[in-house]
């Protein structure tokens, strides 16, 4: 693929523009730009390189008259207007590699908080109230975690929380018996795992299918108390039935790492974002100076294998696939 001028956009760390500028890239760097901005600009440029905060709409894609790929430096790419693309034959690249470690440690951290009430504990001693004995916790040894959706991230999770002493069961239809036992994980049919389940992390992407897994029927099948961890999307459970169940007590507690646009609004509307045993963050999980450094430089290697291929070993990640790619 023959890419000359890179335009890049938000923060991306400083290996993205150090790797560009040394395999003779033309880069521009723009860390704030609007849309009006942008789309009087992206004429000028073969390949665009954003984070998270650039939205590459329909508009900018439409007055992108030589563009041929869109770099997402991030794993997530709900920020590009894939289908735009997709009309004009860019193509879309993403870097999946760059937060998986930040957003392991970000799970594992709920997962501890979670196990020792650190919310509750918080809200009561600042407003005066010193009840140790309420907020009695569990250890995580001897407990029995299950990840439903094992991906790069539950793997690295797996393998941590192995080391923690936990009994890890899991579901997920793309694995086998054997890869699962590979991460310490024991495969087994949803079914099954809900009775055993001490912890329930949810691993979805805001772009696989909704499927619905937390529900009153559900939960009535799990142990009591059972504490749940979502992350990246908001669609796999029902927040009426899962605040009940946390009023109840049927849920101990839980935890919401979203990477829905409509995170901000849903907050204030729903009951269950409001209750003190739940933690709520907006795309927190991938937020480090580590993976946005690593997305950048996860995306300028692609960029470069592109045009001379096998310079890095780093894989393409590729979303859509256009000629030359």
């Amino acid at each position: 693929m023959d890419i000359k001028s890179v335009l890049v956009l938000d923060y991306v760390g400083t290996k993205c523009t150090e790797i560009l500028t040394k395999h003779g890239f033309q880069v521009t760097k723009k860390t704030s730009i609007t849309e009006i901005e942008l789309m009087e600009i992206i004429d000028n440029y073969d390949a665009l390189v954003v984070q998270s905060v650039t939205k590459v709409t329909m508009n900018v894609i439409r007055f992108a008259l030589n563009l041929k790929v869109i770099v997402s430096a991030n794993a997530y790419y709900n920020n590009i207007d894939v289908f735009a693309a997709i009309a004009k034959r860019i193509g879309v690249i993403n870097s999946p590699h760059s937060s998986v470690i930040s957003a392991t440690e970000f799970s594992c951290g709920l997962l501890m908080m979670l196990a020792r009430n650190l919310m509750s504990a918080t809200a009561t001693f600042r407003a005066g109230i010193y009840e140790h004995n309420t907020f009695s916790g569990n250890e995580l040894y001897r407990s029995t975690l299950a990840l439903i959706g094992i991906g790069d991230v539950a793997k690295e999770v797996a393998y941590r929380m192995n080391r923690f002493g936990m009994r890890i069961i899991g579901y997920d239809d793309s694995m086998s018996v054997m890869e699962c036992q590979s991460y310490f994980i024991r495969k087994m049919n949803l079914c099954k795992i809900w009775p055993l389940a001490d912890y329930i992390i949810i691993f979805l992407t805001p772009f696989s299918k909704t499927r619905i897994y937390i529900t009153a029927e559900i939960l009535s099948r799990c142990k009591r108390g059972v504490k749940v961890i979502v992350m990246g999307h908001i669609g796999p459970y029902q927040s009426r039935e899962m605040y009940n169940a946390l009023l109840a007590g049927y849920i101990g507690t839980a935890a919401f790492d979203t990477y829905d646009a409509t995170c901000d609004r849903e907050i204030f509307k729903v009951a269950m974002y409001q209750h003190p045993a739940v933690v709520i963050t907006r795309n927190l999980a991938t937020q480090t100076e580590e993976s946005i450094e690593n997305g950048g430089r996860e995306a300028a290697e692609q960029l470069v294998n592109l045009c001379k291929p096998g310079t890095y070993t780093t894989p393409l990640s590729i979303v859509f696939r256009v000629d030359g790619m």
